[in-house]
Order: C-alpha cells, then structure tokens, then sequence
C-alpha cells in the first residue's frame, strides 16, 4: 500500500503538466485514458505476483525448503518477476509515449 501511494505522488508530481491545456484547464479525457492505462497495468501485474509468489512458495515447501527461507526466496522471486511484467506492460499500453 505504501508504495502505490508514493508511486502515485511521484506520477502525479512528474506530470502535473502534462494535461494541463491553457486556455480549458485539464485535459481530462487524456487523463482518464492514461489512468486506466495505469491502473490496468498495476493491477495485472499484481495479479501475476500473487499467483507467482504462491506457487513458488509451494514448490520450495514441497522440496523441503525451510519455511521462512522458502516465503523470503519466493517473495524476492516475484518481485523481480513483478518488475518485469510492471515494465513489459507500461511499454504495451505505451503509457509514457507522447500522442503529440
């Protein structure tokens, strides 16, 4: 939870600008757009670390892993498979790319 909020800030902070239109405010449809983008994302990708850290905690539980060696191997795991997944789906969305 922590890191969606400075992750959130942080976004916010970063493009503030860029749905700014001078002379009607905000552009609120390219906004929208890219927060659904955004959130797709996310959300995908939590989904992916979930199942993946999972199951990778069963399989080294079943080779006789002790408990706490296999939740914190399987939880380094997922995250590295989580940051990739986050990446290749940004760049599938084409999130940062300019429609200008």
């Amino acid at each position: 939870m922590q890191f969606f909020s400075v992750f959130s800030g942080s976004f916010y902070l970063d493009n503030r600008k860029k749905y700014h239109v001078t002379t009607e405010g905000t552009d609120t449809a390219k906004l929208k757009h890219n927060l659904k983008k955004l959130i797709t994302s996310l959300g995908v990708t939590e989904i992916v670390y979930t199942i993946a850290r999972w199951i990778l905690q069963y399989y080294l539980l079943t080779i006789n892993y002790d408990p706490y060696l296999a939740s914190i191997a399987s939880q380094g795991i997922s995250t590295i498979i989580y940051m990739i997944v986050v990446n290749l789906s940004v760049k599938i969305t084409r999130l940062y790319k300019d429609e200008n």
